[in-house]
């Protein structure tokens, strides 16, 4: 018995591929990776930049903005680069902020837009190209 797996059939050579028994596995539901986001990837992110919940709080609004908005994959590796993004931008305001400001910082759809920049769908309605890029914000500023 061998298995195997891939992300993708199309690099796997016909022949080999002839002699496989093939099972597809879905990828998550936009609901579980909200819970995945909330029980595993923010607690995880928070830790790696030395932040706390009295620092940054990620509102389940901002984790489903970032899920349909700025990833497009199965699993939810893109989702955790996006939500680290976003406490790199919240460790570097917690330490440029003055004592006695506003703690902590609520991370909204504003927020996830202002660090992430404008969104792959908003940037498909805008422009009509499905091309999503970190060029997005710059373009449709100018």
């Amino acid at each position: 018995l061998f298995i195997a797996t891939a992300n993708t059939m199309v690099t796997i050579p016909p022949a080999l591929l002839d002699r496989m028994e093939v099972i597809e596995v879905p990828g998550y539901a936009q609901e579980e990776k909200l819970e995945i986001a909330k029980h595993h990837l923010i607690p995880k992110q928070l830790a790696q930049h030395g932040l706390s919940a009295d620092h940054l709080v990620i509102t389940d609004g901002a984790v489903n903005t970032i899920i349909s908005g700025y990833t497009r994959e199965a699993g939810v590796r893109a989702l955790e680069r996006k939500l680290s993004a976003l406490c790199r931008s919240a460790a570097v305001k917690v330490t440029e902020a003055e004592v006695g400001s506003v703690l902590p910082i609520v991370a909204d759809g504003t927020f996830v837009e202002e660090v992430l920049g404008v969104s792959c769908k908003r940037f498909v309605l805008i422009t009509g190209s499905f091309k999503c890029s970190l060029l997005a914000s710059k373009v449709l500023s100018e």
